[in-house]
């Protein structure tokens, strides 16, 4: 006769999977036993036709806690504030004129009465007055780009003035003046600082 015994004793009601395989026959007898970590003690006991008794007993270790502890800070609220200012900024823009080079009196001719009024600027200027040139007309009347309006650029008008009264096909002031060497260039902004 063969009798077949398996006994499971856990001590508290536990969700346990034990997996037992028992094998009787005349040979030995191979036995499969699962615990989990909670204490539990498994018996199995086979008898076969010759009487052979294997006892398998498994005992577990107390129950092994482990603690493990997060802690978090507290929720952290970051106000950034931000205030942005609109200014209106107001810009007069004025188209830049093109400089008429040696027009003094904008009739547009350039002539004598030019030189004429650039040599009157030259002596209010010489005499440490302010003189009567708008922007326009200084800008105007400093023909070699030099910062100043005097005798030199009044003496430039009047080359100049020549050149048209003799010839049909003429160039403006600066080219003639820049081409015949009376002076480098057309004077910048740059140049007059």
């Amino acid at each position: 006769p063969v009798t077949t015994t398996t006994t499971t004793t856990t001590a508290k009601p536990v969700t346990t999977t034990t997996t037992t395989t028992t094998t009787t026959t005349t040979k030995p007898v191979t036995t499969t036993t699962t615990t989990t970590a909670k204490p539990v003690t498994t018996t199995t006991t086979t008898t076969t036709a010759k009487p052979v008794t294997t006892t398998t007993t498994t005992t577990t270790a107390k129950p092994v806690t482990t603690t493990t502890t997060t802690t978090t800070a507290k929720p952290v609220t970051t106000t950034t504030a931000s205030t942005t200012v609109i200014i209106p900024v107001t810009t007069d823009v004025t188209p830049v004129e093109p400089v008429n080079y040696g027009d003094i009196n904008s009739d547009g001719i350039i002539d004598a009465s030019d030189a004429t009024m650039i040599l009157v600027q030259y002596t209010y200027l010489s005499t440490g007055e302010s003189g009567t040139f708008t922007e326009a007309q200084a800008a105007a009347a400093d023909i070699n780009g030099d910062g100043m309006i005097d005798s030199s650029d009044a003496t430039l008008v009047l080359i100049y003035y020549s050149y048209i009264s003799t010839e049909y096909d003429t160039l403006p002031i600066m080219e003639y003046l820049t081409e015949t060497k009376y002076i480098k260039g057309i004077p910048s902004a740059a140049d007059k600082k």
